[in-house]
């Protein structure tokens, strides 16, 4: 028996353990994490990265952050583990790409000062 709950967003269709959003709000919020990016670096996310991002999260479909405290979760977002800030190289470097979940990302982000708070990131709790 597959297990499932609601989702995070309408919390009106069910969906599976381990995931957090219906297919339609994890669209809805993703476009929205893509509009609300800095625009200065707007432009290295385009076409090319939308594919190197879906082949990525391809070959690692589960937020390692997640994984490291033994939960099992899709990953929604490639992060750049190193802020790249507008560098191309950096940018572009898969070493420096890790899969995330909304959550485990956004709590990095938050961290690493994106809303005014410079702790060091010490993974999602």
């Amino acid at each position: 028996m597959i297990q499932s709950k609601q989702c995070a967003k309408c919390r009106i269709k069910l969906i599976p353990v381990g995931e957090t959003y219906c297919p339609e709000c994890k669209e809805s919020k993703e476009k929205q994490y893509y509009q609300n990016r800095n625009k200065e670096w707007q432009h290295l996310y385009g076409s090319k990265w939308q594919r190197a991002r879906k082949s990525f999260l391809s070959q690692y479909p589960l937020c390692a952050e997640c994984l490291r405290n033994g939960i099992t979760k899709a990953a929604d977002v490639v992060d750049h583990i190193k802020s790249h800030k507008g560098n191309i190289e950096l940018f572009w470097d898969v070493s420096s790409w890790n899969s995330l979940c909304f959550r485990c990302h956004n709590k990095k982000t938050a961290k690493e000062g994106a809303f005014g708070n410079k702790k060091e990131y010490k993974g999602a709790q």
